[in-house]
């Protein structure tokens, strides 16, 4: 009888166990997985020609619960989304706690902009029958998208502006003849001008601020067509506020540019 007791003792000091290691695992539930860890994220061409693609490589360090999928945000100067990202092995990849995750960026035709680029690796993990997803570290890269440009040169340009100087010689100044030359710059669409205000200048401040006549030169930038004077070596030390242009069916370049100054000028060049 005494043995039947002791028996009964036991098996109820199991059952008590039993109910803790159930109780314990219910306000203790196991601990989740780290999350996926991005070492880097880098592009084949960081500067591509509109409507091109580059290829993007997620470097995925360690993924312990495995790799699952992978979120992207894409936005240009304005925040705006521009282009495309499709993600080239996710099916090889899913499951894996590392490796390389390949995507595509896809730009969009006759457009140029700089567009950033932000991928996030997200895992699945399970914790009482709940799916969980932990998401690396958001990873960024910047894509400079230019268009084809073949400007480079000589044009016979015409010019005319005003200016806000009242001791300028000739003011406005109408139908300034000059032959300019652009030369192609190392950067697709930027060329240096050899005469940014189109002599303009000369004909307001020659002989009243400097004896000798001057060729501001410049930077003209092509972007899909949309031409910009972006800077300029100005006698005076100002800069370029404001410009503006386009080339038309004949190859005819034509801009407006203003200083910070105020004065305004208009160039007119036509291919020699």
């Amino acid at each position: 009888m005494k043995k039947k007791n002791n028996i009964l003792i036991v098996f109820g000091i199991l059952l008590f166990l039993a109910s803790c290691v159930d109780d314990y695992q219910d306000a203790n539930p196991p601990r989740l997985l780290d999350a996926p860890a991005v070492s880097s994220v880098s592009a084949a061409d960081e500067l591509i020609l509109d409507g091109q693609s580059t290829q993007i490589t997620i470097v995925v360090v360690d993924c312990p619960a495995g790799i699952d999928s992978v979120s992207y945000l894409i936005e240009d100067e304005n925040g705006d989304p521009l282009g495309s990202v499709t993600i080239d092995n996710l099916d090889e990849m899913r499951g894996k706690t590392k490796g390389d995750i390949l995507a595509t960026y896809n730009s969009v035709a006759k457009t140029a902009a700089e567009v950033n680029l932000t991928f996030t690796v997200f895992d699945l993990q399970e914790r009482e029958g709940e799916e969980i997803r932990k998401s690396s570290v958001p990873q960024s890269l910047d894509i400079s998208i230019v268009c084809a440009s073949d400007l480079a040169g000589t044009y016979n340009a015409v010019s005319g502006g005003t200016s806000t100087d009242g001791g300028a010689a000739v003011n406005p100044a109408v139908d300034v003849e000059s032959v300019i030359t652009l030369t192609a710059t190392e950067t697709p669409g930027e060329y240096i001008i050899d005469k940014s205000t189109g002599k303009v200048f000369d004909a307001w401040y020659l002989g009243v601020y400097y004896g000798d006549p001057t060729d501001v030169t410049g930077v003209l930038k092509d972007a899909c067509g949309s031409i910009t004077l972006d800077s300029y070596e100005s006698p005076f030390g100002d800069g370029i506020i404001d410009s503006s242009g386009s080339i038309d069916a004949n190859g005819v370049i034509t801009f407006t540019a203003m200083n910070e100054y105020g004065d305004e000028w208009t160039v007119v060049m036509t291919p020699q």
